[in-house]
């Protein structure tokens, strides 16, 4: 116990130091003091490096699956400040630090001669600090707080260049499609208010209910079925908004919750299959798209689902290692594709961009080493996920659809990824082109700290903090994880020198727009709207503005009166 103490008094004063030591910094960069900002990077790096040694500590030494520390503040009808510190928000907690830590110093290289970047990096720094809220968060008030929070600061974010309509409506887009899981999710937490046993409940009509509600706010959220298409339309923001909202952050924050809620629900098979069409779908997408982020973008959302389907096995501790591998690998390559898309003078369709790049062998070698971490390529950290989650499959409990499908999906994880590579960096087999970039060793640091932790996290949480046994493996079923590898290699080459028709095949025809989605909302926004119209004419403008007037004789003062004195006796009575 004394050591899940001095854990939580760490974490907190680290929390504070970093958020002191970040204002200091946005203070600086506005008085033009770059030295003394280079100070504060220097201590806040000593910080997290010492907060990364003990929290490894505390999970390798406290076996940190089984301890919970949970502290409140000033309870406030027994709902106030409740705070949970378990292995879930710890390593979550380190790697959230460790990725904005790079991020943030990438995005002052990117951003330096942009207007306004200390308020800039003033919202990214708010937006950080709701996460850590929401991942802390020891019951559902709290949580819904950071998780309100995350969706105003991705709003304020992704529209930071308001002046392209690209921008704007791509965050309006954002907001839109998480409005429907926020009200879900508030929808969930006023039903166990109201029922006052949260839960726990018997009905099987209510359970469903309370499921569906408490599943609409994860899945929209983290951009699952049904709900994908705002996440590449979110990708018109700056990359180190991309790169932080989109790979670790704000889009985890569904699959977070569902990770900490999994055990209070039973409908797991459900969770399982919208991951999986999650997965094949967004691989789909990926695969027959030519924007540069828009193709990482659903390469998120594949992965989300691959997260939801680890969920929907059981296995949330493996699904919180796979969150933190990806936000590694994925943060590196959104980071590189937003220096692509910049050297190439703003072009974003990875078609059109091979005339304007020019030099650097290196960044070939971080996407390419990003992608095959994603692909799963063995003993890199992709391959001790996605290997021990195919020998569970291949246990006998899941039929062989569901397999087939988990194939599937880390096909399409190969061909997509392979694909981006060649159309950026190959344009013939053996001829590579140059891109003109970094032009200082600190510029490569981000993007090493990243590589390190994509190559290496894997191999250090499976061999050293595992739980040590004996197991009977076949030898065939370690080579398939290297065929299925090997085979999304080569349906990527026939994509690009045979079957470029194929690319229209999905998605392509047209133009990646949602018909039955936007058309099932643009015709309940119609109806909605002649329905308030038809309300604001009858009831409004001719019972209180003219009506009450005509009728007492009374002044435009005791209008407002008798409307909210109306509004009072149709609620309560």
């Amino acid at each position: 116990m004394i050591y899940s103490l001095y854990l939580s008094m760490f974490l907190v004063g680290f929390i504070f130091l970093f958020f002191f030591l970040l204002i200091l910094q946005i203070l600086f960069w506005k008085n033009g003091w770059l030295k003394v900002l280079g100070n504060v990077f220097g201590t806040y790096k000593f910080v997290l490096l010492g907060m990364v040694v003990l929290g490894e500590l505390f999970f390798v030494n406290l076996g940190g699956f089984g301890i919970n520390v949970f502290f409140e503040l000033n309870m406030w009808f027994n709902l106030g400040p409740y705070f949970c510190l378990d292995i879930f928000s710890c390593i979550f907690f380190v790697c959230a630090g460790f990725v904005s830590w790079s991020i943030m110093q990438f995005g002052l290289d990117y951003m330096v001669d942009e207007s306004g970047v200390g308020k800039f990096l003033f919202y990214l720094l708010i937006f950080l600090l709701l996460m850590f809220v929401l991942v802390f968060s020891g019951n559902f008030l709290i949580l819904f707080v950071g998780w309100e929070g995350v969706g105003l600061l991705s709003f304020l974010l992704i529209s930071w260049w308001g002046g392209r309509y690209e921008a704007s409506s791509g965050s309006f887009q954002a907001v839109y499609y998480n409005r429907i899981g926020d009200a879900g999710l508030l929808l969930f937490l006023v039903l166990s208010l109201i029922l006052g046993n949260g839960v726990l409940i018997v009905n099987n009509f209510m359970a469903s209910t309370f499921f569906f509600l408490f599943v609409l706010g994860v899945v929209s959220k983290s951009s699952q079925l049904a709900f994908h298409p705002w996440l590449p339309n979110a990708m018109e923001g700056p990359t180190p908004v991309s790169s932080l909202l989109h790979s670790s952050t704000m889009v985890m924050a569904g699959v977070f919750l569902m990770m900490r809620s999994l055990d209070f629900f039973e409908f797991k098979d459900f969770i399982y299959f919208v991951g999986m069409f999650t997965c094949i779908l967004g691989g789909f997408l990926g695969m027959n798209h030519g924007d540069f982020k828009k193709v990482v973008a659903y390469s998120t959302t594949s992965q989300l689902g691959f997260m939801m389907m680890v969920l929907g096995m059981g296995w949330s501790w493996l699904c919180l290692l796979y969150m933190v591998i990806h936000a590694f690998f994925k943060a590196m390559i959104f980071m590189m594709s937003g220096v692509v898309i910049h050297m190439s003078g703003g072009i974003q369709d990875f078609r059109h961009m091979f005339p304007s790049l020019c030099s650097n062998n290196l960044m070939f070698f971080f996407y390419f080493l990003g992608g095959v971490v994603m692909m799963g390529f063995p003993f890199l950290s992709g391959f001790w996920m996605k290997d021990m989650i195919l020998e569970g499959l291949m246990g006998g409990f899941f039929g062989f659809f569901c397999w087939g499908c988990f194939i599937v999906s880390i096909l399409l994880t190969g061909v997509y990824s392979m694909r981006l590579y060649l159309g950026v960096f190959v344009e013939e087999l053996g001829v590579q082109h140059k891109i003109m970039l970094l032009n200082s060793l600190g510029s490569f640091l981000p993007f090493l700290r990243l590589m390190v932790g994509s190559v290496g996290f894997g191999f250090f949480i499976f061999q050293f903090c595992g739980p040590f046994g004996h197991y009977l493996l076949f030898k065939g079923d370690k080579y398939f994880a290297l065929v299925i590898f090997i085979m999304g290699v080569i349906i990527s080459f026939l994509l690009k020198k045979i079957l470029k028709g194929l690319n229209h095949l999905v998605g392509g025809y047209l133009l990646f727009f949602n018909p039955v989605w936007h058309k099932m909302f643009s015709f309940v926004s119609f109806w909605y709207s002649r329905i308030v119209g038809l309300f604001d004419f009858l009831f409004m403008e001719f019972l209180f503005y003219g009506g009450v007037k005509y009728i007492w004789g009374v002044g435009v003062s005791y209008r407002f009166f008798f409307f909210l004195m109306l509004v009072f006796l149709l609620l309560f009575f």
